[in-house]
């Protein structure tokens, strides 16, 4: 799957063959899946459910949140934004808790059982996924996107360097 500014969603084969398209209200940011869901943040500030025939509203974020990365645990969504902050929503389109992270440009977040991981223009850092207080920061400089393993954060730097960390913050 694939989407545009425009707020097209192109489903494709590997031979890039289409296999569908379906059209949001404004630009689309991420598409993210886990398990059952499947969603697309897109630039009107909500998230979409694409698991049906047809988009429906899943998510309605507060307005002044301009949704750059998206990632879903067990029903709750962890959202980053352009300002660098930082999101846990329940399933019920309810905060869990809301901060301010320490950079801004929040381009990755990753859930898992224990936390929601954050990449943003100063590191790393993650938080209890139940209450938003902070576990543990690196510094790392600019993050642009990242990515989680079973006990490995992997965050992808504006400086061209993949920074390994483990999900208790030391690094490997």
């Amino acid at each position: 799957m694939v989407g545009n500014e425009a707020g097209l969603i192109t489903t494709l084969t590997h031979d890039a063959q289409v296999l569908q398209q379906v059209r949001l209200p404004d630009g689309v940011k991420c598409i993210v899946a886990d398990d059952a869901w499947l969603y697309a943040g897109c630039d009107d500030g909500n998230v979409y459910d694409l698991s049906g025939k047809v988009p429906r509203l899943a998510y309605r974020i507060s307005p002044d949140i301009d949704i750059y990365w998206l990632d879903i645990y067990d029903g709750v969504l962890g959202v980053s934004d352009s300002g660098g902050g930082i999101a846990a929503i329940d399933h019920e389109d309810e905060f869990l808790w809301r901060v301010h992270g320490r950079g801004t440009s929040g381009w990755m977040v990753r859930c898992d059982d224990t936390a929601v991981h954050h990449g943003h223009s100063k590191g790393v850092t993650s938080y209890d996924w139940r209450t938003g207080k902070e576990l543990w920061h690196q510094a790392t400089g600019g993050v642009l996107f990242g990515w989680q393993e079973s006990t490995t954060l992997y965050a992808g730097t504006s400086a061209r360097q993949v920074v390994r960390l483990r999900k208790d913050g030391g690094r490997e």
